[in-house]
């Protein structure tokens, strides 16, 4: 069975493999490193499964905020190492306890929605949020006061630089890695038919990182009863 923590040096021993190369004499470690790393933030982009939660508190009549400030607040679940691409959700918890109520979540809506709320001159209970760029967002209407909040974020691991530096995602999930690591190493080589095998999207003719990818989406997760409470009466 394979490790359950994939490392930096693991990786590229399978896609030497892959390559036909374990004697490592064609590519350079640097490429290797690099190939595997883009593998890894493909693979967490592709399944977002790459999550973290901060607690963090708004600031009074100021509806913008950027990811870093956001993720300087509490880490409350997942890596901290991770490397935020989009949030997920916001939680208002206007009373200030983790388990307090009221707590409501923000929709979320286009900016073009969003921007006619953000008029700093009716602060209120911010209801909708959108981004805008890669790491920013904003919140309308702009809160009235220091309203605590529960942000979750899903993005990328940041590069693994030393051969025993460990992907936080576990197996199965490391499974893919070496066959987008090999596509791109095949691009080097400009064996372009060979890349394809690798990786190809068309689904008619899935390349081998979308087919280990199809087997991580139908069964890396654990079943769940959509509706636990379907044959119970309704009145």
């Amino acid at each position: 069975m394979p490790p359950l923590q994939a490392t930096l040096g693991s990786y590229i021993a399978d896609t030497l493999a892959l390559l036909r190369d374990n004697s490592n004499l064609v590519y350079s470690p640097a490429n290797l490193a690099t190939w595997v790393n883009k593998g890894i933030a493909r693979r967490d982009i592709d399944l977002g499964l790459n999550r973290v939660k901060y607690g963090f508190t708004l600031t009074a009549g100021v509806y913008q905020y950027t990811f870093a400030q956001i993720q300087g607040g509490t880490l409350m679940m997942g890596p901290a190492s991770t490397v935020a691409t989009d949030v997920l959700s916001i939680v208002i918890v206007p009373l200030g306890f983790a388990t307090s109520q009221p707590r409501y979540p923000l929709g979320r809506w286009p900016y073009s929605m969003v921007a006619p709320l953000l008029a700093t001159s009716y602060p209120s209970y911010p209801v909708k949020y959108a981004t805008y760029g890669p790491a920013t967002l904003v919140m309308g209407p702009p809160p009235a006061s220091t309203y605590p909040c529960e942000f979750d974020f899903f993005g990328y691991t940041p590069p693994l630089v030393n051969q025993s530096d460990v992907d936080p995602i576990p197996y199965p999930w490391t499974d893919p890695i070496p066959y987008y690591a090999a596509h791109l190493a095949c691009i080097q080589d400009q064996n372009y038919s060979k890349a394809k095998e690798f990786y190809n999207p068309n689904p008619q003719a899935p390349g081998l990182y979308q087919t280990s990818m199809a087997t991580m989406r139908a069964r890396g997760r654990p079943l769940a009863v959509a509706n636990p409470w379907a044959n119970f009466p309704t009145r």
